[in-house]
């Protein structure tokens, strides 16, 4: 299975866009006002990608549904804070792959990556 693929993506393309906000709308009780989230007032909040935080390592996976909304490479890294985006690019690597407990015929950068996180 893969990602890359829509005929083969975990997400059924039934479930689009406006499936999912109608979803939150029910779900949350927004009405027909409701427009969608409202970034610029997350990003201000949470800082956006101006995180003032330390010893943050982000990990995707290639089959992770998640990886899009995730952070996938440090744009402009600071050694201050010491952050770093790791990708495991396998076959079978999903949503927290890298949590797993290890596993001899674990993929060689899946292995790498849980060093980098556990050093």
């Amino acid at each position: 299975m893969s990602a890359n693929k829509p005929e083969e993506s975990l997400k059924s393309h039934y479930f689009t866009h406006d499936v999912e906000v109608q979803f939150c709308k029910d779900i949350f009780g927004f009405d027909e006002t409701y427009t969608g989230p409202n970034t610029d007032w997350t990003n201000n909040h949470y800082k956006g990608l101006e995180i003032e935080a330390e010893h943050i390592v982000f990990v995707n996976s290639k089959e992770d549904p998640w990886q899009w909304a995730g952070m996938r490479k440090i744009e402009h890294p600071d050694p201050i804070y010491e952050m770093i985006a790791l990708y495991n690019d396998c076959d079978g690597c999903s949503h927290c792959s890298d949590l797993y407990p290890a596993k001899e015929s674990d993929p060689a950068i899946l292995t790498a990556n849980r060093k980098q996180i556990f050093d």
